[in-house]
């Protein structure tokens, strides 16, 4: 597909299953499912400029763990909700930096 559409970029969706294919393929972000959070991985990609969005980050448990668990990163990554207004009341409270909202 790059070679058909190369102004595109092009993100992984990164379950379980996948997982690997992050260190191994030259995707341009990675959409990592929320129970897969990982520093060192994360921080890794975001080093060689990819883009992170984590998925899906519906309530405020989610987005307190989320966050706790990227620790510095919280701010260098985007979060993929289906309650963007919720989500930003949230990091409206916990937060002086804003984060990235995906809707």
């Amino acid at each position: 597909m790059k070679d058909k559409y190369p102004n595109l970029e092009y993100h992984l969706i990164v379950n379980k299953n996948n997982y690997n294919y992050m260190k191994n393929n030259d995707f341009d972000g990675y959409g990592i499912k929320k129970s897969l959070i990982n520093y060192d991985d994360i921080n890794s990609l975001l080093k060689n400029n990819k883009k992170v969005s984590i998925w899906t980050i519906n309530t405020y448990s989610e987005y307190e763990e989320a966050t706790n668990r990227l620790n510095d990163l919280k701010n260098k990554v985007s979060y993929i909700t289906n309650y963007p207004d919720a989500l930003r009341t949230w990091n409206n409270l916990n937060n002086k930096n804003k984060v990235k909202i995906k809707k």
